[in-house]
């Protein structure tokens, strides 16, 4: 049954190095993109790079899957609030997530990190407005362990990648002021670690975000709301789970 269950995941195994590539020929677009950014009908150089904190209200919850399936003894459902730092380099994001003592005991700690790329294609383009099709690749790592458990084996861990596109709405307003609207669906797989059988992961997410550009000098400021669903099916229904965030950010632009 074990071996079935090992070539039922196999043709994810070709995944990552076709993610390799694809971030390979993004990153000669993000150069591309970089450059059109100067030729865009506007009175000022837009800032490229961005830095900020966030507060991430977070419902991470046990969903087997199944009818009739019962969540596990040791399951690792909390609904709190974590915390993210993050750095957006035109594209290119990364950002560290975090939260300690949570669920209803207080004794869960969380952890996820992830590097994001988004190449944006316009399909439609007028002074103010960009609407533009994205291209998203995610690969993400995250964590959550019990503090008071010694045994670290059956922590809830999972390495993903994913892949996927959207929608994409930007906005040029007077005074310096940007608007950026955007929604993408991402699926890809996920696994323990490497070596392992994989299951898979899918992500369903909301980015907005509002730009002051060049408030103090060279400097700007941003904020946004996020939300973000991750759907993990593991190798096994014990590490099958649901995540949602509804994310608020500031930081600053440069």
């Amino acid at each position: 049954m074990r071996k079935s269950g090992y070539k039922k995941y196999n043709n994810w195994k070709a995944i990552p190095a076709a993610l390799f590539i694809l971030l390979i020929g993004g990153f000669t677009s993000v150069k591309a993109q970089m450059f059109s950014v100067k030729s865009l009908p506007q009175r000022y150089g837009t800032p490229l790079t961005s830095a900020y904190i966030g507060i991430i209200p977070t419902n991470f919850q046990y969903k087997p899957r199944g009818s009739g399936s019962n969540p596990q003894p040791n399951a690792f459902d909390f609904n709190d609030p974590l915390y993210r730092l993050g750095l957006d380099l035109s594209g290119l994001e990364i950002n560290a997530t975090a939260g300690w003592n949570l669920g209803p005991l207080n004794n869960l700690n969380y952890f996820g990190l992830e590097i994001g790329f988004n190449s944006k294609y316009p399909v439609l383009r007028s002074r103010p407005f960009v609407l533009s099709l994205p291209l998203a690749i995610k690969i993400g790592y995250t964590r959550v362990n019990d503090k008071n458990s010694g045994n670290i084996s059956n922590d809830f861990r999972q390495n993903n990648a994913t892949i996927g596109s959207g929608l994409h709405a930007g906005f040029m307003l007077p005074h310096r002021i940007r608007i950026s609207l955007e929604g993408t669906i991402n699926y890809g797989f996920s696994t323990r670690s490497l070596g392992q059988s994989s299951g898979s992961a899918w992500i369903i997410e909301s980015r907005n975000r509002i730009y002051f550009d060049r408030v103090l000098g060279q400097i700007g400021f941003v904020a946004g709301v996020d939300y973000r669903y991750t759907r993990f099916n593991g190798s096994g229904i014990e590490f099958d789970y649901g995540e949602k965030k509804m994310g608020f950010i500031l930081g600053i632009t440069f």
